[in-house]
């Protein structure tokens, strides 16, 4: 809470006087037209579980530990932020998804769309996700394999394995886009998707590869 308007002023007029009293105000919770910046719930300590539930509307980056923004987590309640099978089933998919494309050009033919589509697989499996493990068998070489590793720990995935959650997974997977040079972007439901598109890796004198789309309708849709 901002102690500042924890505190009201009262005016009060006596013949030619006129007085202005500071008092404490007992409500210091804001108005409902305000929001909080900053607050904590504590709850009984569990066994494997989180202490308590922090709402912080200030913070940027998470893994960042200085700064204003972080004082009331890490210096003020001197907390170690705890992460659901959930969340870290989310930093793994958009992570990986962001490191490919980061690294697209240093990847072999068709790699890509190889840890796509073993990142997908992954998150779906009913067993644990060792990151490890799945670098090993789907990033061609042992640089690039350091640099993925690298990569999830410095966005705050750094646990080596995890159990995904599925319910996030099958809401995630429910759909597959793809972006392609000069803005075009293919997209559609997941079970259907490779019926409907299929890709010839051949590449031509340009290094550019075929895409095929199977359709009966083919219809502009205006923003």
């Amino acid at each position: 809470m901002d102690l500042t308007s924890a505190f009201t002023h009262v005016i009060r007029k006596s013949a030619d006087e006129v007085a202005v009293q500071i008092k404490p105000q007992e409500n210091v919770l804001p108005s409902p037209k305000q929001r909080l910046q900053k607050c904590v719930f504590i709850r009984p300590s569990q066994a494997g579980q989180y202490d308590m539930i922090i709402l912080d509307n200030q913070i940027v980056h998470l893994h960042d530990a200085a700064g204003v923004a972080n004082f009331f987590s890490r210096t003020f309640l001197q907390a170690e932020l705890w992460q659901s099978d959930r969340d870290k089933t989310r930093l793994f998919r958009s992570l990986t998804a962001q490191w490919i494309k980061k690294h697209y050009d240093e990847l072999l033919p068709d790699q890509a769309d190889t840890i796509t589509n073993g990142a997908r697989q992954a998150i779906l499996s009913d067993t644990p996700i060792n990151l490890r493990e799945f670098a090993n068998v789907l990033i061609p070489s042992e640089s690039l394999r350091q640099n993925y590793s690298q990569f999830l720990r410095d966005n705050r995935l750094e646990d080596a394995e995890f159990t995904p959650d599925k319910q996030y997974a099958r809401q995630a997977t429910k759909r597959r886009k793809y972006k392609a040079e000069g803005g075009l972007t293919v997209s559609g439901d997941a079970d259907e998707f490779d019926q409907l598109v299929t890709v010839n890796p051949d590449r031509d004198a340009q290094n550019r590869f075929t895409i095929t789309i199977k359709t009966t309708r083919w219809i502009e849709e205006p923003k």
